[in-house]
């Protein structure tokens, strides 16, 4: 009985490890400026030379930490994130669905309407990423070659057991389903504009 007890929790520990280590777990703290790296702060301020004002955040997530610059400009949300040294690691901007161009629309539409029941859309964004050099360009001139571009769209919409969960999805430039994760919250869950 002993032994059967055993496998019992040792399946369900497994299971639980499975189901969970696709998740995406990750909180967010304000730091100070102070605390973050020298290079991050120069890339920053070279890219962006309006000089938006920054909220700096530490984020902490199954992979490690890293830091995260958050700015409005333009009118438009953007959050910049760094790894533990300071290299840029991509530059998010939050759109609107109406901000979408319609082949991106219809092929987002696609997965979303097709594969989801009770979605409730929570946040779009584009995602950019690409070395240093290519990013910078990119953010001063508007254009620059190598620059990945993606989309990440945060949603309600419920899991196959029949509760409503929060997922990310990430979605190629045309609007292409890549993967999704789950979002586990905590209670000092991310901080958002």
């Amino acid at each position: 009985m002993n032994s059967l007890k055993s496998a019992l929790i040792l399946f369900f520990l497994l299971v639980n490890t499975l189901v969970f280590g696709q998740d995406k777990v990750e909180y967010e703290e304000r730091i100070k400026k102070e605390l973050v790296p020298l290079k991050a702060k120069e890339w920053l301020s070279k890219t962006f030379q309006s000089k938006p004002k920054v909220k700096w955040f530490k984020e902490n997530s199954e992979n490690g930490f890293s830091f995260e610059a958050k700015f409005k400009l333009n009118k438009s949300f953007y959050s910049a994130e760094f790894d533990s040294l300071g290299l840029v690691l991509d530059v998010e901007k939050e759109l609107k669905w109406t901000d979408l161009e319609n082949n991106t629309k219809v092929n987002l539409g696609k997965y979303l309407d097709e594969d989801l029941k009770g979605l409730t859309i929570e946040k779009i964004q584009i995602q950019f990423s690409g070395s240093e050099n290519a990013l910078s360009l990119f953010f001063r001139n508007g254009d620059s070659p190598g620059i990945l571009k993606q989309y990440e769209i945060e949603f309600q919409a419920f899991d196959e057991l029949g509760d409503l969960r929060l997922w990310e999805g990430t979605f190629d430039e045309k609007g292409n389903f890549l993967n999704k994760r789950r979002i586990s919250i905590r209670d000092n869950n991310n901080i958002s504009f």
